[in-house]
């Protein structure tokens, strides 16, 4: 990405990793986040059932969404939403990294940047931290527990699902 300091940080279509066009450094989670107990920004999450293709939100700029149906109430990809700023995270039952990522939820939200098998989230490729030879950071970080079940105790039905759009410039 050229002038990345002037740039939207949005990839022109066809390029970017994800189906959106927006890069996954912008909304992955890295070790150095966790080890320092606070994610700051706004985090990429994958759904299963994401608007089919043509119909997306911005930041995105294109879509693999699929509803051959047409089934109603599908969330576009692009679309952001937020954990309710009501809740009281620290009193959640869930481990601590997924208490920060519940708290990062709540502050800059998630972004809905691809589809997936499950609801997933991105966390930074651990062998990159191999092959510097600092050894796989995630086993310490999660003491035991399996990735899958991180966010276990996440309230899933607190989510506030903002406008089609939502922070777009105007033209």
């Amino acid at each position: 990405m050229d002038h990345v300091s002037k740039s939207s940080g949005i990839w022109t279509k066809p390029y970017g990793t994800t189906a959106t066009g927006l890069p996954f450094m912008g909304g992955q989670i890295t070790a150095e986040e966790l080890q320092r107990g606070e994610i700051g920004h706004v985090l990429g999450i994958a759904l299963v059932d994401a608007e089919r293709w043509d119909v997306y939100s911005w930041p995105a700029n294109r879509s693999d969404g699929y509803n051959p149906k047409k089934e109603p109430n599908r969330i576009p990809e692009g679309l952001r939403f937020r954990l309710d700023p009501k809740v009281d995270v620290d009193a959640l039952a869930m481990h601590p990294v997924g208490r920060m990522i519940a708290k990062a939820a709540q502050k800059y939200g998630f972004v809905v940047w691809d589809k997936a098998g499950a609801i997933t989230l991105r966390a930074e490729n651990p062998k990159s931290y191999v092959k510097a030879g600092k050894g796989d950071p995630y086993p310490a970080l999660f003491k035991g527990t399996p990735a899958w079940a991180i966010l276990s105790g996440f309230p899933w039905e607190k989510l506030q699902f903002l406008p089609q759009d939502y922070g777009r410039p105007q033209p």
